[in-house]
């Protein structure tokens, strides 16, 4: 996988499980209770995220800060032109580009919501449980009462969270398709005016354009003129 936002999105995520990870090793070691207690671990997994995601876009690879010329030969000024790699030719379009991105995301934020659903359900151990009642579970859902037209119904608070989450992603989808194809349009209107020559009507300015230029002409010839002769020159 080449450096770019997929890598480091990515990586950004994985640091920041490894740095969880690794503090619940360390408490875990040192006899702390509760062990898991991830609270306590958010800045190192901050900083693993921002380390892992910087390394994932690339600003780690020394290629990237690599200037022209020889260091440390006097005849190289440093602005040597270098010839550019050939770049490979992209036939995807841009909105497929775009929607292999959302399933992407999708895909993993649905993966991490199943890993830690799953990990909820083990029994004594991956939850730290801190409720009034002692026989709380961790896996039970509370049930909403709500009443639409002459029914009464009753929903699951995990129903609500996942209709929260897919109507979020349908709705950045949205969001993000109309801005794409709105910059894809646009874009493709300034291609086109540049590949047109433009006509001596375009080169013309307006009149009321034409008229403030003349003015101004009129008026620094009359001062050109008329002010030294009014400071007493000849």
């Amino acid at each position: 996988m080449q450096p770019g936002i997929s890598r480091a999105t990515s990586m950004g995520i994985l640091g920041f499980l490894l740095g969880m990870l690794a503090v619940i090793v360390i408490r875990a070691l040192q006899g702390l209770i509760p062990w898991w207690n991830p609270g306590s671990g958010i800045i190192l997994s901050s900083l693993l995220a921002s380390a892992f995601f910087m390394w994932g876009i690339g600003a780690f690879d020394p290629r990237w800060s690599v200037h022209a010329g020889a260091h440390g030969d006097e005849h190289e000024t440093g602005h040597d032109i270098v010839p550019a790699e050939a770049a490979p030719e992209y036939t995807e379009k841009p909105v497929a580009i775009f929607g292999q991105y959302i399933w992407q995301i999708t895909f993993l934020l649905i993966a991490l919501l199943v890993i830690l659903g799953v990990a909820g359900l083990v029994p004594n151990e991956l939850q730290l449980q801190q409720v009034g009642d002692d026989l709380g579970s961790t896996s039970g859902n509370a049930m909403i009462d709500f009443t639409l037209g002459d029914n009464a119904l009753q929903v699951s608070e995990l129903t609500i969270f996942a209709a929260f989450v897919i109507f979020t992603v349908i709705s950045l989808a949205a969001a993000g398709a109309i801005i794409s194809l709105m910059f894809y349009f646009l874009s493709r209107g300034v291609t086109e005016t540049r590949s047109t020559a433009p006509t001596d009507a375009d080169r013309t300015p307006p009149l009321p354009v034409r008229l403030a230029g003349k003015g101004a002409g009129w008026l620094a010839r009359k001062l050109r003129t008329s002010l030294p002769r009014s400071l007493g020159q000849k």
